[in-house]
């Protein structure tokens, strides 16, 4: 989600989550995504570019382990 050449703001960039079957991967400030939504994604694979936000060079990732719940 978002618009990769709207930076202003918080969330500015797009956004990408990554989902395998125990994990989750939340990247933001992304200048650009380079993979398609749906599509299956391999270890070291390149799925987008650094951006910013704010006017500072930065990226954002989160990780999600397993079950919050459990």
């Amino acid at each position: 989600g978002g618009d990769p050449r709207d930076f202003a703001g918080r969330f500015g960039g797009a956004r990408l989550t990554v989902v395998s079957t125990v994990d989750a991967y939340y990247y933001a400030h992304l200048s650009g995504v380079v993979v398609r939504d749906g599509e299956r994604v391999a270890r070291g694979q390149l799925v987008g570019f650094s951006g910013a936000a704010n006017g500072v060079e930065h990226l954002h990732l989160g990780v999600l382990r397993g079950d919050p719940v459990a």
